[in-house]
């Protein structure tokens, strides 16, 4: 399943966005200006907001090679990362600082060709008088984003290629922390975002166990507690765990990803599952227990519940589904979610429970969990 979310699921969808241009008042779309300006940049500019990764370097970068081993990490890239003429990582640091700043001001180049011994243009000794030079010219302000107060740490950006996906750059970033000599930690929003998302990913597979285990249990000490008969409880948890394996290859085929505003969905859907089944099975065994036969409980339980849960079905999924028509990406893949969750809910209950019974009942007697047991009615006779 796909975990990538970025601010864009925010933005509008443009092609719907000009497929309600026509329609009346109130039902036309608001006019989304910032989609014009960023239209115009990447057209007009060829200027791409691209994004990018940051790397923290958590040492002091006072001494003689501390400069020499930020501009390292900028050699051989990797393929996610933008790349410059000299095969170098198209970033910023305080490298970058230093080297635009000495084009610019003579005075300055001095300084870093003094402290230049290997002649690469990088300062490698005396880096506190060159950064002090620095922050006392014109490039101060600029400094003082990729330099530490204290000089006790600084900040690398790396910009990354146009149309790469967000979990390969974090990945790459995350390996040349590994790599490199420096004591480095990854971060920056692509960063923060697919942390979150894995923390993510791992607390709604945690919710999704705690939420069914806690359901299985209230089930089955209900319908022993109610019916007698606690494997009721059993045969709407397979339903109820259909439900959520259709949502998820649902969202797999939809290209839908897993995001913090849809992830409890699948939490959310085991409610969902659990009213229709838990409808459907208690009218089933009030049918059963009235000394109907198994087929002729499920034809009056579908006859009579059937409907009810039908026109249940109908008013819930088309009231979410209309989030379909949302302009939104993030709004509609919320609203199609809830509304399968609850359409597979009410198909599993209609076309599963049934043929679990049925199964159920064939078979459960083997290991004496058969469906009679104190249900059955004095005059009722068991189906074979």
């Amino acid at each position: 399943m796909n975990t990538e979310f970025s601010e864009e699921a925010f933005f509008p969808d443009e092609d719907r966005l000009e497929t309600y241009s026509n329609l009346p008042e109130p039902f036309a779309p608001t006019d989304y200006t910032f989609l014009r300006v960023l239209t115009l940049f990447e057209e007009e500019f060829e200027q791409s907001f691209v994004g990018s990764v940051t790397l923290y370097v958590d040492q002091s970068v006072r001494d003689d090679d501390a400069l020499e081993l930020i501009d390292r990490t900028t050699r051989n890239p990797p393929d996610t990362f933008e790349t410059t003429d000299e095969r170098r990582a198209a970033s910023t640091s305080v490298v970058t600082v230093i080297e635009d700043q000495a084009a610019r001001d003579p005075e300055f180049a001095a300084v870093v060709d003094r402290n230049d011994r290997l002649g690469t243009g990088v300062p490698d000794r005396n880096v506190d008088e060159v950064y002090d030079a620095l922050l006392d010219s014109s490039a101060e302000g600029q400094a003082r984003g990729y330099l530490a107060d204290d000089r006790g740490s600084a900040r690398i950006d790396y910009t990354i290629r146009p149309g790469v996906d967000n979990s390969e750059a974090v990945a790459d970033v995350r390996d040349l922390a590994e790599r490199t000599p420096l004591e480095a930690v990854p971060t920056g929003d692509l960063v923060v975002n697919e942390a979150v998302i894995d923390r993510l990913t791992e607390s709604a597979i945690r919710s999704l166990f705690a939420a069914f285990g806690l359901t299985a249990v209230f089930l089955a000490l209900s319908y022993a507690y109610l019916e007698g008969r606690a494997v009721y409880g059993l045969l709407n948890l397979v339903p109820v765990l259909v439900t959520v394996g259709l949502l998820v290859g649902s969202m797999r085929l939809f290209s839908i990803p897993l995001t913090p505003i849809n992830a409890p969905i699948l939490s959310v859907s085991i409610g969902l599952g659990v009213d229709y089944t838990v409808h459907f099975v208690h009218r089933f065994v009030d049918e059963y227990k009235a000394g109907h036969a198994i087929d002729e409980a499920l034809d009056v339980t579908i006859a009579g519940t059937g409907g009810a849960l039908t026109g249940s079905m109908l008013t819930t999924v088309c009231g979410l589904g209309v989030l379909w028509l949302a302009v939104i990406p993030l709004l509609r893949d919320f609203g199609v979610l809830l509304a399968l969750g609850v359409l597979y809910a009410y198909l599993c209950s209609i076309l599963l429970v049934p043929s679990l019974v049925v199964v159920w009942d064939r078979y459960g007697d083997r290991v004496g969990l058969g469906l009679d047991g104190n249900l059955r009615g004095s005059t009722g006779k068991r189906a074979n």
